[in-house]
């Protein structure tokens, strides 16, 4: 439809856009560029957003409820799918989270097959399948050379980051769990998240249900970052004990809902570190088996390239919806997808933000 290609004035079709207006100098600024509504056919119609990533010239959607991957034109047209449901060549699952590899290559992680499987760009063809050995719950991927990075908290082996090989398919495991989540019986059996992001000499991982963001150097050396969480929820340096007693037990949404979750990583130009967190919201009439009642509160923080300071916790303007609102970076951009009601029908709407620094107050970042 002719409408979907148009721009959307995002204000009127849903809630009031707060990145229009004024934030305080103590957290990044969220400039809107543009919002617009991705093209949908009769064949082709998106549900669950959650993950998606963009190109210079391509925005590459997960339709989860098909089992393929949809690609569209930077300003909203529908271009192709790529494959469909099923555990053969280029079949989905699960699928979740995706990557380019260079301008060749598009990958995306199938939760229920356990593997990386890889597509042609150029015309969707399948290309060799990844298998990983274990079920891997990262919510990001990131391609570096011909590389492929995730947070994966390993249960058996006690790492925290896997790497897989687009080329030849080798494994490797870095990065250790801290205590919490190396203990017998400890938080990596209830939160099994985490985020890494390579950089040019070390690793970044966060983990969900840690309380700090661990720096592992190549040289071996290691930073424990204490971030400050002034808005969002943050997450109780007493987790993993109050935990283990069962203090969570009975809270809506159990440890999720009582902990700021790490979903999504990146290095901006400057060299600065991007990170998004989310606080999950439970109402006491929620149901557990659709997400409904549940409210998703996101959060953008950014680590200066030293380490040393953070400007932090601007809301990420995303309505309130009961699933995670699609997030990818892209250069010094944030980019939001998410389903909104236009014209009394629900549609994908993607807008696009400008990550401003100027002016932050930077908050030191404790070392431990």
């Amino acid at each position: 439809m002719t409408a979907a290609l148009a721009t959307v004035n995002v204000a009127a079709a849903a809630c009031t856009d707060a990145a229009d207006a004024p934030e305080p100098i103590d957290m990044p600024r969220l400039t809107r560029i543009d919002s617009l509504v991705l093209e949908e056919t009769p064949a082709v119609t998106l549900g669950d957003v959650s993950h998606f990533t963009i190109s210079d010239a391509d925005v590459w959607v997960v339709d989860r409820q098909n089992g393929r991957l949809v690609r569209f034109a930077r300003d909203g047209r529908l271009r192709a799918t790529f494959g469909r449901t099923g555990s053969g060549p280029g079949e989905l699952t699960a699928p979740g989270p995706l990557a380019l590899v260079g301008d060749t290559t598009l990958v995306v992680l199938d939760y229920g097959r356990g593997a990386i499987v890889q597509f042609r760009v150029a015309d969707g063809t399948p290309l060799a399948e990844l298998p990983l050995r274990e079920q891997v719950m990262a919510t990001q991927l990131q391609s570096v050379g011909d590389t492929i990075w995730m947070g994966a908290v390993g249960l058996r082996n006690g790492m925290g980051v896997m790497h897989v090989s687009s080329g030849d398919g080798a494994l490797g495991r870095s990065v250790p769990h801290p205590r919490e989540f190396a203990d017998e019986g400890g938080l990596h059996w209830s939160l099994p998240f985490a985020i890494a992001l390579r950089l040019e000499d070390a690793t970044l991982v966060a983990y969900a249900g840690h309380h700090r963001t661990i720096l592992h150097r190549d040289d071996g050396s290691m930073d424990s970052l204490l971030v400050p969480s002034p808005r969002r929820r943050g997450v109780p340096a007493d987790l993993a004990s109050r935990a283990a007693t069962g203090a969570y037990r009975e809270t809506l949404g159990g440890l999720e809902g009582a902990v700021s979750l790490p979903v999504r990583a990146h290095q901006l130009p400057d060299g600065s570190l991007a990170l998004v967190h989310v606080d999950i919201e439970v109402s006491p009439d929620a149901d557990p088996s659709t997400g409904r009642g549940a409210r998703y509160r996101a959060f953008l923080t950014v680590i200066r390239s030293d380490f040393a300071a953070a400007c932090v916790d601007a809301p990420i303007p995303a309505g309130e919806g009961s699933s995670l609102p699609g997030l990818a970076f892209h250069g010094d951009t944030l980019s939001v997808l998410e389903q909104r009601i236009v014209d009394d029908r629900a549609v994908p709407v993607l807008s696009s933000y400008r990550i401003d620094l100027r002016g932050c107050q930077w908050m030191p970042v404790g070392r431990g």
